[in-house]
């Protein structure tokens, strides 16, 4: 959390600077965002499959989310996707973060 709020910061601070210095801060803004959804999510997955019989289970859904955060930044790495042509496709790119951080306890729930 304290990544996601000081990047998001320093971004908020220098912003004003020029374009391609506010591109560049923007970067590290969302890759904080993609970070601060995959360190949150670690704990829910990781402690209540820790009881039951599903281990398999449990390091799909931590590779899942881990994939899908590496994904979402490396794509904001990209000139084009980081663009504001593509301002919707990063918003479904971190839509499909949040539900794959969603999707083990979904199934936590289901498995009860």
């Amino acid at each position: 959390m304290i990544v996601c709020l000081g990047l998001s910061a320093v971004y908020h601070l220098f912003r004003c600077l020029g374009k391609e210095e506010e591109d560049r801060l923007a970067l590290f803004d969302y890759g904080g965002i993609a970070i601060l959804i995959m360190g949150s999510s670690y704990p829910p997955i990781f402690y209540p499959f820790a009881c039951q019989p599903v281990f398999g289970t449990r390091d799909m859904f931590l590779a899942i989310i881990t994939t899908s955060s590496v994904i979402a930044f490396a794509s904001l790495c990209n000139k084009t996707l980081a663009s504001g042509r593509c301002r919707a496709f990063r918003g479904v790119l971190f839509g499909v973060l949040g539900i794959s951080a969603m999707a083990p306890l979904i199934y936590l729930d289901n498995l009860k």
